[in-house]
């Protein structure tokens, strides 16, 4: 998918910031397909990292200013399906640059999306958690809301914690009361910090 596209340079630095735990992961071989597999993984996930040394890079609302429950929504394979060869009929066509060079981006968004986005808006706090880059992923966001209606916040891979090359969402970036959040995604892996918080799609 496009947003784990990544230069051989980005990829060896992301292996050398891997947290030394002493889980043994070797024996798991991930296939996200099996139910069994991605609950194996969720269990042998090392301690959350204290709130402190989490990126606190994510773009969010002041707590003060939210009234409403937070909807947090999954991107890619979520909301859009998105590829770097052509797709008929894309919803939306975007260049990014990427290890200099430019790659043409095809997106398809999931039927009834944008009703569906207009719909929570008026009961939910829409923040997008995603852990695709923000270059592609900024672009992608402001093209689905041009003009900022739904999307309140905007968190990307830098936000995440990774774990043996995989991307966790702690939900704890987001400084809300966890239980009036809830996180759509279509990894269920990815929330397995507040897995009673995850809704898979």
């Amino acid at each position: 998918v496009v947003g784990d596209i990544s230069c051989n340079q980005q990829l060896q630095e992301e292996e050398q910031q891997i947290d030394e735990y002493e889980f043994d992961f070797e024996d798991l071989v991930l296939d996200f397909g099996a139910e069994h597999d991605i609950f194996r993984f969720i269990v042998k996930l090392p301690p959350p990292k204290p709130l402190d040394e989490l990126v606190l890079s994510a773009q969010v609302p002041l707590l003060s200013s939210i009234n409403q429950p937070t909807l947090v929504l999954d991107l890619d394979e979520t909301m859009v399906h998105c590829h770097a060869d052509y797709v008929n009929n894309a919803d939306h066509v975007f260049q990014i640059s990427q290890c200099q060079t430019e790659l043409t981006i095809y997106a398809k968004k999931r039927p009834f999306l944008d009703s569906f986005l207009a719909k929570c808006s008026e009961m939910f706090e829409i923040i997008v958690f995603t852990a695709s880059e923000r270059y592609y992923a900024d672009r992608l966001l402001t093209l689905l809301d041009p003009q900022g209606k739904w999307f309140k916040g905007r968190i990307f891979r830098d936000s995440c914690v990774n774990v043996h090359g995989i991307y966790i969402k702690d939900l704890r970036v987001l400084r809300r009361d966890l239980s009036r959040v809830i996180l759509v995604d279509d990894s269920p892996h990815t929330y397995g910090y507040q897995i009673d918080n995850g809704v898979p799609i």
